[in-house]
């Protein structure tokens, strides 16, 4: 970690073999996926505190809804998504329907969150407004749109 201000840099742990990172602006939290230990760290921005979250297996993307302050984790070979909830750091775990789930992304606008499937060659996109999400599955080809329409 870098201060902005002095440059100093500070070292601090992680998990094993750390392969994500995202960062809540508003909380001042860091999140880190240790692609081994199936967890997510948690650093303090403020303090260097860190917390650890245990996720689904092999996390590797990850990204935030700041408006919700939810933060969603791809677990690689879970096939699923975890999502943390940033107040309490508790953890939900939602199947996709893939075998590999090689990405996320949030549209905190929207409330969906998005996953791809590296082996079905599909987008999941999840409602963040129901609880637990809901998957649904968009087959895309080239020429298609969202919907699958030409």
């Amino acid at each position: 970690m870098i201060d902005g201000v002095t440059n100093s840099a500070t070292t601090v742990p992680a998990g094993t073999f750390p392969s994500g990172i995202a960062v809540n602006p508003l909380t001042n939290k860091i999140y880190v996926t240790n692609r081994l230990d199936n967890t997510v760290t948690v650093l303090d921005g403020q303090t260097n505190l860190t917390s650890t979250v245990p996720v689904g297996t092999l996390p590797f993307a990850i990204d935030i809804d700041v408006l919700r302050n939810q933060i969603y984790v791809a677990d690689f070979a879970g096939g699923s998504i975890t999502t943390i909830d940033g107040s309490t750091n508790t953890p939900t775990t939602v199947s996709t329907g893939n075998a590999i789930v090689n990405g996320v992304a949030v549209n905190p606008f929207t409330n969906k969150i998005y996953s791809i499937g590296l082996i079905e060659d599909d987008v999941t996109v999840l409602n963040g407004i129901d609880s637990p999400l809901s998957p649904r599955v968009l087959q895309l080809t080239e020429g298609s749109n969202a919907e699958g329409d030409q």
